[in-house]
């Protein structure tokens, strides 16, 4: 992902993403190398990148609730409020007791998204 990243413009590699998809799946050994890279390029101000990169681990692992959190947490930062709902929701079907996903859902239902 960070040599994909380095050679290629974003918007080139969202055209071709299920060729990339394939390739980052065949080298990917635990859902946390890809979490990690995700929130290396979102606490270094890269959060297009950071996007992308908690949505492939997302598919590759739909059934983590950790995942899917980064996932959610990022969409958030992106201002993309319905779609992180939506993960949050997908989490707590998942794991009723995830207290971040519960959290967050309560925030935003709230409308008092300043406590985020």
């Amino acid at each position: 992902m960070l040599e994909l990243f380095d050679t290629e413009p974003l918007d080139s590699i969202y055209q071709n993403v299920h060729t990339h998809f394939n390739n980052v799946y065949r080298m990917l050994g635990k859902e946390r190398e890809l979490n990690t890279l995700g929130n290396v390029f979102k606490y270094s101000n890269r959060l297009p990148e950071a996007l992308l990169t908690f949505e492939i681990n997302s598919v590759i692992y739909p059934y983590s609730p950790g995942v899917l959190n980064s996932y959610a947490e990022a969409l958030l930062e992106n201002e993309q409020k319905t779609r992180a709902i939506e993960v949050f929701k997908r989490i707590v079907e998942l794991e009723p007791t995830y207290e971040n996903a519960i959290e967050k859902l309560k925030i935003l239902d709230s409308g008092s998204e300043e406590e985020l």
